[in-house]
């Protein structure tokens, strides 16, 4: 794996270019415009984590994957691979442009308070683990152009379930005061570590996915 690793970690130096210029534009903007902090650091883990589906496209480029599995490392490994260097990728862009933010709203803001922003901003972590969890066997199993014409199918089916499940509740009358009490009591760090654990699980479920995806697939 850690060849692997290597590997996408040099193809992701190649833009090195095109992240500095996402960084200076994040601190920039942070800086001098009345934006949303947690868009920005949204928005800088989704540039960076979409990068782990570009490493992807790389490797199917001219056939690549034809060489690529008959060096010294199982299919399996690969998509393992995949998933850890998602979850790197991700995570850094989080810690990088959290301290960004941080600094600047420590110097712009005297009643900041960092327990409560770092908790807020943590659960952008979960929220990106579940879109490698849904990105990622997309674009194994379809590839770059038919795997964007099925996420967006995938996610508009998702979006039309939600949306008629949130009417079938309202219509339902449930009373949903008691659990919302309930929640407002716990504390946030067990609620964020349920997230975690749950958004963990699902991109758990989704490697196992893509493990059988690729092993079946044929270059």
């Amino acid at each position: 794996m850690k060849g692997l690793l290597i590997k996408d970690f040099k193809l992701m130096l190649n833009q090195k270019n095109f992240f500095i210029l996402i960084v200076l534009i994040l601190g920039a903007t942070a800086c001098f415009l009345d934006f949303d902090y947690y868009f920005l650091i949204g928005y800088f883990m989704f540039i960076c984590s979409l990068f782990t589906i570009s490493t992807i496209s790389y490797d199917e480029f001219d056939n690549g994957n034809a060489f690529l599995f008959t060096l010294p490392f199982s299919r399996s490994r690969y998509v393992e691979e995949k998933y850890c260097f998602g979850i790197l990728a991700g995570t850094f862009s989080w810690f990088l442009s959290f301290v960004i933010t941080t600094i600047i709203q420590m110097i712009n803001f005297n009643n900041f308070i960092f327990s409560d922003w770092m908790l807020s901003t943590l659960v952008m972590l979960p929220i990106m683990f579940v879109m490698l969890a849904i990105l990622i066997p997309f674009q194994l199993k379809y590839g770059s152009e038919n795997g964007r014409i099925a996420i967006i199918i995938f996610l508009g089916g998702g979006f039309v379930v939600c949306y008629l499940l949130a009417n079938l509740l309202a219509q339902s009358q449930i009373n949903f005061n008691a659990l919302i009490s309930f929640i407002n009591n716990v504390d946030p760090l067990i609620i964020l570590l349920i997230i975690f654990a749950i958004c963990l699980a699902i991109l758990f479920v989704s490697m196992k996915i893509s493990k059988r995806i690729v092993l079946k697939k044929e270059f």
